[in-house]
Protein backbone atom coordinates (compact mmCIF):
# COMPACT_ATOMS: atom_id res chain seq x y z
CA UNK A 1 0.00 0.00 0.00
CA UNK A 2 2.29 2.77 -1.16
CA UNK A 3 1.35 6.13 0.22
CA UNK A 4 2.93 9.52 0.66
CA UNK A 5 3.88 9.86 4.32
CA UNK A 6 4.70 13.55 4.10
CA UNK A 7 2.57 16.66 4.35
CA UNK A 8 -0.43 16.28 2.06
CA UNK A 9 -1.82 19.75 2.88
CA UNK A 10 -5.47 19.14 2.02
CA UNK A 11 -8.13 21.83 2.25
CA UNK A 12 -11.03 21.07 4.53
CA UNK A 13 -14.40 20.59 2.86
CA UNK A 14 -17.17 20.48 5.46
CA UNK A 15 -20.27 18.44 4.64
CA UNK A 16 -23.53 18.39 6.55
CA UNK A 17 -23.85 14.75 7.70
CA UNK A 18 -27.65 14.97 7.44
CA UNK A 19 -27.49 15.52 3.67
CA UNK A 20 -28.13 12.61 1.34
CA UNK A 21 -25.32 11.29 -0.80
CA UNK A 22 -26.59 13.01 -3.96
CA UNK A 23 -26.67 16.34 -2.12
CA UNK A 24 -23.12 15.80 -0.88
CA UNK A 25 -21.82 15.06 -4.36
CA UNK A 26 -23.69 18.03 -5.78
CA UNK A 27 -22.06 20.28 -3.18
CA UNK A 28 -18.64 18.89 -4.05
CA UNK A 29 -19.23 19.56 -7.74
CA UNK A 30 -20.19 23.17 -7.01
CA UNK A 31 -17.18 23.91 -4.78
CA UNK A 32 -15.23 26.77 -6.36
CA UNK A 33 -12.16 26.78 -4.11
CA UNK A 34 -8.82 27.13 -5.85
CA UNK A 35 -8.33 24.11 -8.06
CA UNK A 36 -11.80 22.87 -7.17
CA UNK A 37 -12.36 19.75 -5.12
CA UNK A 38 -10.14 17.94 -7.59
CA UNK A 39 -7.23 20.02 -6.34
CA UNK A 40 -8.35 20.31 -2.74
CA UNK A 41 -8.22 16.65 -1.89
CA UNK A 42 -5.56 15.34 -4.23
CA UNK A 43 -3.17 12.87 -2.66
CA UNK A 44 -0.46 10.56 -3.91
CA UNK A 45 0.33 6.96 -3.15
CA UNK A 46 3.73 6.83 -4.78
CA UNK A 47 5.55 3.52 -5.03
CA UNK A 48 8.29 3.34 -2.43
CA UNK A 49 11.69 2.01 -3.52
CA UNK A 50 11.16 -1.34 -1.81
CA UNK A 51 7.81 -1.77 -3.56
CA UNK A 52 9.32 -1.88 -7.01
CA UNK A 53 9.82 -5.37 -8.51
CA UNK A 54 13.42 -6.47 -8.11
CA UNK A 55 13.53 -7.50 -11.76
CA UNK A 56 12.23 -4.18 -13.03
CA UNK A 57 15.03 -3.90 -15.60
CA UNK A 58 13.66 -6.96 -17.37
CA UNK A 59 10.23 -5.45 -17.85
CA UNK A 60 9.20 -3.39 -20.83
CA UNK A 61 6.42 -0.84 -20.56
CA UNK A 62 4.16 -0.89 -23.57
CA UNK A 63 2.93 2.45 -24.87
CA UNK A 64 -0.74 2.91 -23.94
CA UNK A 65 -2.91 1.67 -26.79
CA UNK A 66 -5.05 4.28 -28.47
CA UNK A 67 -8.63 4.35 -27.24
CA UNK A 68 -9.93 3.08 -30.59
CA UNK A 69 -7.47 0.17 -30.51
CA UNK A 70 -8.15 -0.47 -26.82
CA UNK A 71 -11.90 -0.87 -27.48
CA UNK A 72 -11.05 -3.63 -29.95
CA UNK A 73 -8.65 -5.32 -27.52
CA UNK A 74 -11.00 -5.50 -24.57
CA UNK A 75 -13.62 -7.90 -26.02
CA UNK A 76 -10.98 -10.61 -26.28
CA UNK A 77 -10.54 -10.46 -22.49
CA UNK A 78 -14.25 -10.41 -21.52
CA UNK A 79 -15.38 -12.93 -18.90
CA UNK A 80 -18.90 -14.31 -18.75
CA UNK A 81 -18.97 -14.28 -14.94
CA UNK A 82 -21.10 -11.77 -13.05
CA UNK A 83 -19.16 -12.39 -9.82
CA UNK A 84 -17.25 -9.15 -9.99
CA UNK A 85 -14.16 -7.94 -8.14
CA UNK A 86 -13.62 -4.22 -8.70
CA UNK A 87 -10.03 -2.96 -8.45
CA UNK A 88 -9.58 0.76 -7.75
CA UNK A 89 -6.01 1.52 -8.77
CA UNK A 90 -3.83 2.66 -11.70
CA UNK A 91 -5.55 0.40 -14.21
CA UNK A 92 -4.32 -2.88 -15.64
CA UNK A 93 -1.99 -3.97 -18.46
CA UNK A 94 -3.98 -6.78 -20.05
CA UNK A 95 -1.56 -7.62 -22.86
CA UNK A 96 1.53 -7.51 -20.67
CA UNK A 97 0.30 -9.89 -17.98
CA UNK A 98 -2.74 -11.76 -19.27
CA UNK A 99 -1.61 -13.03 -22.67
CA UNK A 100 1.31 -15.35 -23.23
CA UNK A 101 2.47 -13.66 -26.43
CA UNK A 102 1.55 -10.02 -25.80
CA UNK A 103 -1.35 -10.35 -28.26
CA UNK A 104 -4.98 -11.33 -27.84
CA UNK A 105 -4.29 -14.83 -29.21
CA UNK A 106 -4.01 -16.39 -25.75
CA UNK A 107 -5.92 -13.74 -23.83
CA UNK A 108 -7.18 -14.65 -20.36
CA UNK A 109 -10.91 -14.08 -20.06
CA UNK A 110 -11.19 -11.96 -16.93
CA UNK A 111 -12.73 -8.53 -17.62
CA UNK A 112 -16.31 -7.75 -16.56
CA UNK A 113 -18.85 -6.79 -19.19
CA UNK A 114 -22.05 -5.12 -18.02
CA UNK A 115 -24.66 -4.59 -20.70
CA UNK A 116 -27.18 -2.02 -19.53
CA UNK A 117 -30.71 -2.60 -20.78
CA UNK A 118 -32.35 -0.06 -18.51
CA UNK A 119 -31.90 2.96 -20.76
CA UNK A 120 -29.63 4.57 -18.18
CA UNK A 121 -28.33 8.04 -18.91
CA UNK A 122 -24.99 7.10 -17.38
CA UNK A 123 -22.57 7.08 -20.31
CA UNK A 124 -20.28 4.66 -18.48
CA UNK A 125 -23.04 2.07 -18.23
CA UNK A 126 -24.14 2.70 -21.79
CA UNK A 127 -20.58 1.98 -22.89
CA UNK A 128 -20.77 -1.48 -21.37
CA UNK A 129 -19.31 -1.26 -17.90
CA UNK A 130 -16.10 -3.14 -18.70
CA UNK A 131 -13.79 -0.76 -16.87
CA UNK A 132 -13.29 2.98 -16.86
CA UNK A 133 -10.50 5.53 -16.70
CA UNK A 134 -11.55 8.25 -14.24
CA UNK A 135 -8.25 10.09 -14.76
CA UNK A 136 -8.83 10.84 -18.45
CA UNK A 137 -12.59 10.20 -18.57
CA UNK A 138 -12.54 7.44 -21.15
CA UNK A 139 -12.73 3.66 -21.34
CA UNK A 140 -8.97 3.08 -21.72
CA UNK A 141 -8.00 1.66 -18.33
CA UNK A 142 -4.46 0.74 -19.45
CA UNK A 143 -1.98 0.87 -16.56
CA UNK A 144 0.62 3.51 -17.40
CA UNK A 145 1.94 3.79 -13.84
CA UNK A 146 5.73 4.05 -13.72
CA UNK A 147 7.46 0.71 -13.41
CA UNK A 148 5.48 -2.42 -14.21
CA UNK A 149 2.32 -0.71 -12.93
CA UNK A 150 0.91 -0.72 -9.41
CA UNK A 151 -2.61 -1.68 -10.48
CA UNK A 152 -1.29 -4.47 -12.67
CA UNK A 153 0.81 -5.93 -9.84
CA UNK A 154 -2.09 -5.70 -7.38
CA UNK A 155 -4.46 -7.36 -9.85
CA UNK A 156 -1.87 -10.01 -10.69
CA UNK A 157 -1.45 -10.80 -6.99
CA UNK A 158 -5.22 -11.20 -6.74
CA UNK A 159 -5.73 -13.36 -9.82
CA UNK A 160 -2.71 -15.55 -9.00
CA UNK A 161 -4.20 -16.25 -5.58
CA UNK A 162 -7.62 -16.98 -7.08
CA UNK A 163 -5.93 -19.46 -9.43
CA UNK A 164 -4.20 -21.16 -6.49
CA UNK A 165 -7.56 -21.40 -4.69
CA UNK A 166 -9.07 -23.01 -7.78
CA UNK A 167 -11.51 -20.15 -8.42
CA UNK A 168 -12.46 -19.52 -12.05
CA UNK A 169 -15.94 -18.00 -11.71
CA UNK A 170 -14.98 -14.34 -11.45
CA UNK A 171 -14.42 -11.21 -13.47
CA UNK A 172 -12.34 -8.12 -12.80
CA UNK A 173 -13.65 -4.55 -13.13
CA UNK A 174 -10.58 -2.27 -13.42
CA UNK A 175 -11.27 1.34 -12.40
CA UNK A 176 -8.35 3.66 -13.05
CA UNK A 177 -8.44 6.38 -10.38
CA UNK A 178 -4.67 7.12 -10.16
CA UNK A 179 -2.46 8.45 -12.93
CA UNK A 180 0.94 7.35 -14.21
CA UNK A 181 2.62 9.02 -11.21
CA UNK A 182 0.35 7.28 -8.71
CA UNK A 183 -1.55 10.49 -8.00
CA UNK A 184 -5.28 10.47 -7.41
CA UNK A 185 -7.96 12.47 -5.68
CA UNK A 186 -10.81 11.98 -3.28
CA UNK A 187 -13.13 13.18 -6.04
CA UNK A 188 -12.00 10.55 -8.60
CA UNK A 189 -12.30 7.80 -6.01
CA UNK A 190 -15.84 8.90 -5.15
CA UNK A 191 -16.77 9.00 -8.83
CA UNK A 192 -15.62 5.37 -9.09
CA UNK A 193 -17.59 4.45 -5.97
CA UNK A 194 -20.70 6.12 -7.41
CA UNK A 195 -20.20 4.08 -10.58
CA UNK A 196 -20.01 0.87 -8.55
CA UNK A 197 -23.14 1.78 -6.63
CA UNK A 198 -25.02 2.36 -9.87
CA UNK A 199 -23.92 -0.99 -11.31
CA UNK A 200 -24.98 -2.65 -8.08
CA UNK A 201 -28.39 -1.03 -8.25
CA UNK A 202 -28.91 -1.92 -11.93
CA UNK A 203 -27.92 -5.58 -11.42
CA UNK A 204 -29.71 -6.15 -8.11
CA UNK A 205 -31.54 -9.45 -7.78
CA UNK A 206 -34.38 -10.53 -5.48
CA UNK A 207 -31.94 -11.10 -2.61
CA UNK A 208 -30.69 -7.51 -2.89
CA UNK A 209 -27.37 -8.65 -4.37
CA UNK A 210 -25.74 -7.15 -7.43
CA UNK A 211 -22.84 -8.09 -9.67
CA UNK A 212 -20.22 -6.30 -7.54
CA UNK A 213 -19.11 -8.78 -4.89
CA UNK A 214 -15.84 -7.27 -3.65
CA UNK A 215 -13.87 -4.04 -4.02
CA UNK A 216 -10.07 -4.12 -3.63
CA UNK A 217 -8.60 -0.76 -2.55
CA UNK A 218 -4.81 -1.08 -2.25
CA UNK A 219 -4.26 2.59 -1.49
CA UNK A 220 -4.73 5.18 1.19
CA UNK A 221 -3.37 8.18 2.98
CA UNK A 222 -3.28 10.15 6.21
CA UNK A 223 -4.34 13.75 6.54
CA UNK A 224 -3.03 16.07 9.22
CA UNK A 225 -6.12 18.27 9.13
CA UNK A 226 -8.81 15.69 8.39
CA UNK A 227 -10.19 12.62 10.10
CA UNK A 228 -11.99 9.82 8.32
CA UNK A 229 -15.23 11.36 9.62
CA UNK A 230 -14.47 14.46 7.53
CA UNK A 231 -14.20 12.23 4.46
CA UNK A 232 -17.74 10.96 4.87
CA UNK A 233 -18.85 10.85 1.23
CA UNK A 234 -16.83 7.73 0.48
CA UNK A 235 -18.00 6.08 3.68
CA UNK A 236 -21.58 6.73 2.58
CA UNK A 237 -20.88 4.89 -0.65
CA UNK A 238 -19.24 1.98 1.19
CA UNK A 239 -22.10 1.81 3.69
CA UNK A 240 -24.63 1.69 0.87
CA UNK A 241 -23.00 -1.62 -0.17
CA UNK A 242 -23.09 -2.97 3.40
CA UNK A 243 -25.38 -5.88 2.55
CA UNK A 244 -24.03 -6.70 -0.90
CA UNK A 245 -20.28 -6.12 -1.35
CA UNK A 246 -17.04 -6.45 0.61
CA UNK A 247 -14.53 -3.59 0.71
CA UNK A 248 -10.93 -4.69 1.36
CA UNK A 249 -8.29 -2.02 1.88
CA UNK A 250 -4.64 -1.70 2.83
CA UNK A 251 -3.39 -0.33 6.14
CA UNK A 252 -0.39 1.67 4.91
CA UNK A 253 3.38 1.40 5.11
CA UNK A 254 4.49 4.12 7.53
CA UNK A 255 4.88 1.87 10.58
CA UNK A 256 2.41 3.99 12.56
CA UNK A 257 -0.37 3.22 15.01
CA UNK A 258 -3.47 4.33 13.16
CA UNK A 259 -5.53 4.11 16.35
CA UNK A 260 -3.78 7.08 17.90
CA UNK A 261 -1.01 8.68 15.84
CA UNK A 262 -2.84 9.22 12.54
CA UNK A 263 -6.20 8.83 10.90
CA UNK A 264 -5.83 6.63 7.85
CA UNK A 265 -8.17 6.75 4.88
CA UNK A 266 -9.99 4.55 3.89
CA UNK A 267 -8.84 1.73 6.21
CA UNK A 268 -9.97 3.75 9.25
CA UNK A 269 -13.64 3.64 8.27
CA UNK A 270 -15.81 1.60 10.63
CA UNK A 271 -18.20 0.24 7.99
CA UNK A 272 -19.42 -3.31 8.63
CA UNK A 273 -18.32 -4.54 5.21
CA UNK A 274 -14.68 -3.35 5.48
CA UNK A 275 -11.60 -5.49 6.10
CA UNK A 276 -8.37 -3.51 6.57
CA UNK A 277 -5.12 -5.38 5.99
CA UNK A 278 -1.68 -4.93 7.54
CA UNK A 279 1.52 -6.88 6.86
CA UNK A 280 3.65 -9.44 8.70
CA UNK A 281 7.00 -11.07 8.07
CA UNK A 282 8.57 -14.32 9.24
CA UNK A 283 11.50 -14.14 11.60
CA UNK A 284 13.78 -16.82 12.98
CA UNK A 285 12.21 -20.27 13.39
CA UNK A 286 9.32 -19.06 11.16
CA UNK A 287 8.00 -16.88 13.96
CA UNK A 288 5.65 -14.13 12.83
CA UNK A 289 6.30 -10.46 13.41
CA UNK A 290 4.59 -7.30 12.30
CA UNK A 291 6.61 -5.90 9.44
CA UNK A 292 8.37 -2.77 10.65
CA UNK A 293 6.88 -0.73 7.78
CA UNK A 294 3.29 -1.86 8.18
CA UNK A 295 0.81 0.42 9.92
CA UNK A 296 -1.04 -1.23 12.78
CA UNK A 297 -3.91 -0.64 15.17
CA UNK A 298 -5.91 -2.85 17.53
CA UNK A 299 -9.03 -0.86 16.68
CA UNK A 300 -8.47 0.14 13.06
CA UNK A 301 -6.55 -2.71 11.35
CA UNK A 302 -8.21 -6.11 11.16
CA UNK A 303 -5.77 -8.71 9.92
CA UNK A 304 -2.21 -9.17 8.68
CA UNK A 305 -1.05 -10.98 5.55
CA UNK A 306 2.48 -11.37 4.11
CA UNK A 307 4.10 -7.97 3.60
CA UNK A 308 6.63 -9.37 1.10
CA UNK A 309 5.95 -11.67 -1.84
CA UNK A 310 9.28 -13.03 -3.04
CA UNK A 311 7.93 -14.98 -6.00
CA UNK A 312 4.97 -13.13 -7.48
CA UNK A 313 4.28 -14.90 -10.77
CA UNK A 314 4.42 -12.43 -13.62
CA UNK A 315 5.18 -12.42 -17.34
CA UNK A 316 8.51 -10.90 -18.35
CA UNK A 317 8.23 -9.69 -21.91
CA UNK A 318 10.58 -11.58 -24.17
CA UNK A 319 11.23 -14.21 -21.50
CA UNK A 320 7.81 -15.66 -20.72
CA UNK A 321 6.89 -16.63 -17.19
CA UNK A 322 8.96 -15.07 -14.42
CA UNK A 323 8.75 -13.80 -10.88
CA UNK A 324 9.13 -10.52 -9.08
CA UNK A 325 9.58 -9.47 -5.47
CA UNK A 326 7.02 -6.96 -4.25
CA UNK A 327 6.55 -5.46 -0.79
CA UNK A 328 3.86 -3.46 0.90
CA UNK A 329 0.35 -3.81 2.28
CA UNK A 330 -0.87 -3.10 -1.26
CA UNK A 331 0.00 -6.71 -1.99
CA UNK A 332 -1.11 -8.06 1.38
CA UNK A 333 -4.59 -6.78 0.57
CA UNK A 334 -5.42 -8.78 -2.60
CA UNK A 335 -4.29 -11.98 -0.86
CA UNK A 336 -7.01 -11.42 1.72
CA UNK A 337 -9.45 -10.32 -1.00
CA UNK A 338 -9.00 -13.65 -2.77
CA UNK A 339 -9.76 -15.68 0.36
CA UNK A 340 -12.81 -13.56 1.23
CA UNK A 341 -14.04 -13.99 -2.33
CA UNK A 342 -13.70 -17.77 -2.03
CA UNK A 343 -15.81 -17.77 1.13
CA UNK A 344 -18.38 -15.49 -0.51
CA UNK A 345 -18.78 -17.81 -3.51
CA UNK A 346 -19.43 -20.74 -1.16
CA UNK A 347 -22.07 -18.68 0.69
CA UNK A 348 -23.76 -16.64 -2.07
CA UNK A 349 -26.64 -15.52 0.14
CA UNK A 350 -24.48 -14.32 3.03
CA UNK A 351 -24.13 -10.62 3.78
CA UNK A 352 -20.54 -9.27 3.88
CA UNK A 353 -20.43 -9.17 7.70
CA UNK A 354 -21.13 -12.92 7.81
CA UNK A 355 -18.47 -13.62 5.18
CA UNK A 356 -15.97 -11.58 7.18
CA UNK A 357 -16.82 -13.43 10.39
CA UNK A 358 -16.33 -16.80 8.69
CA UNK A 359 -12.99 -15.57 7.37
CA UNK A 360 -11.86 -14.82 10.92
CA UNK A 361 -12.96 -18.30 12.00
CA UNK A 362 -11.09 -20.14 9.22
CA UNK A 363 -8.39 -22.61 10.36
CA UNK A 364 -5.71 -20.70 8.43
CA UNK A 365 -6.61 -17.44 10.13
CA UNK A 366 -5.09 -17.69 13.58
CA UNK A 367 -4.18 -15.68 16.61
CA UNK A 368 -0.46 -15.31 17.13
CA UNK A 369 1.27 -13.99 20.22
CA UNK A 370 3.58 -11.76 18.21
CA UNK A 371 0.77 -10.12 16.27
CA UNK A 372 -2.33 -9.93 18.42
CA UNK A 373 -1.11 -6.71 20.05
CA UNK A 374 -1.10 -5.03 16.64
CA UNK A 375 -4.18 -6.20 14.75
CA UNK A 376 -7.81 -6.33 15.76
CA UNK A 377 -9.67 -9.45 14.72
CA UNK A 378 -6.98 -11.97 14.01
CA UNK A 379 -3.24 -12.36 14.11
CA UNK A 380 -2.60 -13.31 10.50
CA UNK A 381 -3.86 -14.88 7.32
CA UNK A 382 -1.56 -17.41 5.64
CA UNK A 383 -2.39 -17.53 1.92
CA UNK A 384 -1.64 -20.29 -0.55
CA UNK A 385 0.84 -17.93 -2.22
CA UNK A 386 3.30 -18.50 0.60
Amino acid sequence: MPIACGDLSPILVTLDPTFGIETKLDNLKKDTAEGGVEGDLNFSFNLLPNETPNEISEFTINPPPLLEVFKKIKPDFISQSNNVIAVLDTGIDLLGQYSTDNTVTEAKKLIYQYNDVSGSENCLLKYGGSGWNFVDNNSNFYDDNEGIGHGTLVTKTLTNELDLLGIVDYSILPLKVFDNKGKGSYWKINCAMAYLNEIQEKTQNLDGKGDIKLINASFGGSFDLLTVDDLGVMKSFIDSLENSALFVTSAGNCGENTDTAISHFPSGYTSKNIVSVGGYKRGENSSLKKDISSNFGKESIDVAAPFTLNELAVIILGSGAGSAKVEGTSYSTPLVSAKLFEILLKNPGAIPAKVIQEFYEQPNTEQDGNLDNFFKESGFYEPKQN
